[in-house]
């Protein structure tokens, strides 16, 4: 039986690929500058293998493995534009998700999927309050909170400025979960 990939996994995957068809097209040079594709632990088989922290361990692996390459001054690779620009590109793709137990959470996409789902929900809490949904709508907050992406909170203050004329009992139980950061900017 295969394993689904993972979102993160066919990011990384798709970036990879990309390297190791680089790699080939230049493989004397890339091997003559001690970089051998094998040392790096990112074969399909491998690939396939990895959960999503593993794979992160490995990325990180390989890009410190790689930066250490390109900044020897000895090295034949010493400030190698693309290889730089590839590193670089590897720790953003990584900066962008946070792992929990084996997997990884992209924070923007969550974060906005779950802001798009508290609007929909704060609209008809204006409406039909409820005890559930506003159960919901706190659960929500708080795992948004613990994402921390600064601009999807921001889209959260603002669609909360709703709320102050229409349910304080539930903005008061909000601002406990957000936070005083948060408390001037919607109430």
């Amino acid at each position: 039986m295969k394993n689904q990939k993972s979102e993160f996994n066919l990011e990384i995957s798709g970036m990879l690929d990309e390297f190791k068809r680089i790699h080939r097209s230049n493989k004397p040079n890339y091997e003559s500058a001690n970089l051998v594709l094998g040392d790096f632990e990112i074969s399909r088989k491998q690939m396939r293998m990895y959960t999503d922290a593993q794979l992160r361990d490995v990325i990180i692996s390989l890009i410190k493995k790689m930066d250490d390459l390109i900044m020897s001054p000895g090295s034949k690779l010493y400030n190698h534009s693309g290889l730089r620009e590839f590193l670089d590109k590897l720790s953003v793709t990584l900066e962008s998700y946070t792992f929990e137990k084996e997997h990884a959470i992209h924070v923007g996409r969550t974060s906005s999927r779950l802001l798009l789902n508290i609007v929909q929900q704060l609209r008809m809490m204006i409406h039909q309050p409820s005890e559930k949904l506003e159960s919901d709508i706190v659960k929500q907050i708080t795992v948004l909170k613990r994402l921390q992406h600064g601009e999807t909170m921001q889209q959260l203050s603002t669609s909360l400025s709703s709320l102050s004329s229409c349910n304080q009992k539930l903005l008061t139980k909000i601002q406990k979960v957000i936070g005083k950061a948060f408390i001037g900017t919607f109430a």
